[in-house]
């Protein structure tokens, strides 16, 4: 009989992601039971069989209401723990800082010498409908490795050195709606979201949102009193209620360089100018007299932004900087609530120190303030400050001698705006690049919106990559505009003509005397020939891009969208996956939601966005499960845009694996949540546009009553993500 021959388990604070494997195909199996086990500071051992909510395909869980795998087992050779540290039907949290394993094991129909599953305490058959199917085991369990939730990467002395958390604001699920009590037939809505999240106050609902994310920053700024630092900020958007209080609470200790964000368009045919900076208006009225040290960064206009989050704690008595606060999460309520971002914490003097003179170059540079503040004005970042931002800082973490950190800030080209064709790479993309050209196995990565058609950012170079060897890449893009051959775009300049690489600068000719060389100069040919290679690459990365066709709309697709209640145009389903056949270990998603057009079985109409953005995380991840594993984050959009016209900073963090297994558990958790929806919505695109196929059955469960739903995984090749987490 089969078994369950391999089984792996990692984790952040916030999700375990499993990866288990079978030597065959096992006989009527309905799935596999897991079961968390789950080991606390006190060495209590506490046993708890992960939740399920989808139902066999002769039932319906019309309330959504949680069984077991013991009950609804999982169909599937990977699993994310999602109930880790929060349960999915209330909002209550679990504390970190614990261990835990799971335990394996497949279950499935009566056979001769096969035990019956026990009943658990969680099982409900009245909260569902149809009859209950008994399991039995059908092979022995299997535990799978140790690992250690927490958001403490690295620590030395019992002090934590480098700590990353995250937020859980992913909006288009079926326990929001549970949540916030959304009717049938109806999705929630941005009203019913508000008072829960746009609040200073106690609130459950916020609480399970924003995660780690808050309480990290909230600890941050409450060890500058603690500690007695004072706290240099840099920041880009400011106006949640709760941050708002600590940075009043703290006000005789921040130093602020707050930046422009927000506009709102003036009446159409009006003659008024746009009104700027609507989403800090306030709270830089509140806080501009209050704190030590105020500087506004305005920029208000479409070409520039001041996009950085980060702050430094500097001691006061020996203005030496301690730690630095970096990552994704802007300081508002929707960053903290309704985005997925991320938030790294590292004390390093030296990381400091990097961060810290960014910050006095940033302030140095005194940018005119308009009159009004409101005003729209040209202002840019000046050369000087692009020439300091043009070599990165390095340093290796003195906690544990061996985490390379590389940090980058911008702008950092010389020109202000990136042209139109054929733009220099800039020096930190051209870095990044180049780590994604060396990956050995894999590619992981979440990004907002770096450029139409992903060119010139990391969406494209890990196509890139993965054309030119076996790897593995997972990326989710919120903005569908990114993806490559959309309709904003083909994939990038004259690659997409005739699919055919872009044109190429002429080699200059060399001297025939060689010994005249010097190694300067031939350093600098080396140099010129991979850039050359690189950029040629690239172009056959968007050449091939450009070579995945769509069909074009049928006359009835042409229609007028159907009208909602309300007499506006109805949702239509849009592209929302790239493949690529000559990259077929390569799958990108967009951010989507459960919508009227793409129902399947017993899930309801979900919420895709508050804002504008839903993942607002910019990552890479190269090769985890390797000691040469690289984390890449910061506020950067990874793309040429970010680089040649915005503020922006990047950490490049090599070696550490632990921290590379956390940010890869939250990459793998929001592209798998995002691609369960957006294949619904391609599937629903591909009907609308005349491509066939049946809308999937709705009003029941989807898991299957036989063992077919292995076929997919046992014949012929292993998945590529199976394969490379099961190595």
């Amino acid at each position: 009989m089969p078994a369950i021959i391999k089984a792996r388990a990692w984790c952040n604070n916030e999700v375990g992601y499993l990866a288990w494997q079978t030597d065959g195909k096992i006989d009527d199996c309905l799935g596999f039971m897991i079961t968390r086990i789950q080991t606390d500071t006190a060495g209590k051992v506490t046993r708890r069989i992960l939740p399920a909510w989808a139902a066999f395909n002769t039932q319906s869980n019309p309330d959504w209401e949680a069984q077991d795998t013991s009950v609804w087992p999982i169909q599937k050779f990977s699993w994310r723990d999602l109930t880790l540290r929060r349960s999915r039907d209330t909002t209550g949290v679990r504390d970190p800082d614990f261990h835990v394993k799971y335990e394996i094991a497949a279950v499935g129909k009566s056979a001769p010498g096969r035990k019956p599953v026990p009943k658990s305490p969680d099982a409900d058959p009245k909260k569902y409908t149809g009859d209950p199917i008994p399991l039995f085991f059908c092979t022995e369990p299997v535990e799978t490795n140790d690992v250690f939730v927490t958001t403490d990467i690295v620590t030395k002395n019992d002090k934590t050195a480098v700590a990353a958390g995250f937020t859980n604001g992913i909006l288009s699920t079926q326990n929001m709606r549970k949540q916030l009590k959304t009717p049938k037939g109806k999705a929630p809505t941005k009203g019913q979201l508000q008072n829960h999240i746009d609040t200073d106050k106690a609130d459950p609902i916020r609480a399970f949102l924003t995660a780690d994310a808050e309480p990290l920053i909230a600890g941050f700024m409450g060890r500058a009193k603690a500690e007695n630092c004072d706290l240099y900020l840099a920041l880009y958007e400011l106006n949640d209620p709760a941050l708002l209080d600590l940075l009043q609470a703290n006000a005789d200790r921040v130093h602020l360089i707050l930046s422009t964000a927000g506009s709102t368009k003036p009446k159409k045919g009006s003659g008024d100018p746009a009104v700027w900076d609507t989403t800090n208006k306030d709270s830089r009225k509140l806080l501009r007299d209050k704190v030590v040290e105020f500087h506004d960064r305005m920029f208000n206009n479409s070409a520039h932004i001041g996009h950085n989050k980060f702050g430094i704690l500097v001691d006061r008595a020996t203005q030496t900087p301690k730690a630095v606060l970096a990552g994704s999460t802007n300081w508002t309520f929707t960053g903290l609530c309704t985005q997925t971002n991320n938030v790294i914490i590292i004390d390093d003097e030296n990381v400091g120190h990097a961060y810290f003179a960014y910050w006095q170059r940033l302030r140095d540079e005194k940018l005119p303030v308009p009159k009004p503040i409101s005003a729209p004005n040209n202002n840019k970042q000046g050369l000087a400050l692009r020439t300091a931002d043009m070599k990165s800082a390095k340093a290796t973490l003195a906690a544990d001698g061996k985490t390379s950190i590389e940090l980058w800030y911008s702008p950092n080209t010389k020109s202000a705006t990136k042209p139109s064709k054929d733009p220099e790479t800039p020096p930190d993309m051209a870095v990044v690049f180049d780590l994604m050209d060396k990956a050995k196995d894999a590619i992981f990565f979440l990004t907002f919106m770096p450029s139409v058609a992903g060119d010139n950012s990391v969406i494209m170079e890990s196509l890139n990559a993965a054309m030119n060897k076996e790897l593995l890449v997972l990326g989710a893009i919120s903005d569908g505009r990114a993806l490559p051959n959309t309709d904003g775009g083909s994939g990038g300049g004259a690659a997409s003509k005739k699919g055919s690489p872009a044109k190429t600068s002429k080699k200059k000719k060399t001297s025939k005397k060689s010994k005249k060389k010097t190694k300067a100069k031939a350093k600098k040919k080396t140099a010129k020939k991979k850039k050359k290679a690189a950029k040629k690459r690239r172009a056959m990365a968007m050449a091939a891009a450009a070579d995945v066709k769509r069909s074009p709309r049928v006359a009835k697709a042409k229609k007028a969208a159907p009208k909602n209640g309300k007499g506006k145009k109805a949702p239509q389903p849009k592209p929302a996956i790239y493949r690529n056949p000559k990259a077929p270990n390569v799958l990108m998603v967009r951010a989507a939601a459960i919508n009227d057009f793409d129902l399947i079985g017993n899930w309801e109409q979900e919420m895709l966005k508050y804002g504008q953005a839903i993942i607002h995380d910019k990552i890479v991840v190269i090769d985890p499960l390797s000691d040469d594993c690289v984390v890449i984050t910061g506020s950067h959009n990874l793309g040429f845009k970010a680089s040649y016209a915005n503020d922006e900073n990047l950490l490049i963090i090599k070696g550490n694996k632990a921290l590379a297994m956390a940010y890869m558990v939250h990459i793998l958790d929001v592209q798998d949540h995002y691609k369960f929806r957006a294949i619904l919505e391609q599937q629903a695109y591909e009907r609308s546009i005349g491509k066939g196929g049946e809308a999937p059955p709705v009003g029941k469960g989807i898991l299957n009553v036989d063992d077919s739903w292995q076929d997919k995984y046992l014949t012929g090749k292993m998945p590529a993500d199976l394969a490379y987490f099961l190595k």
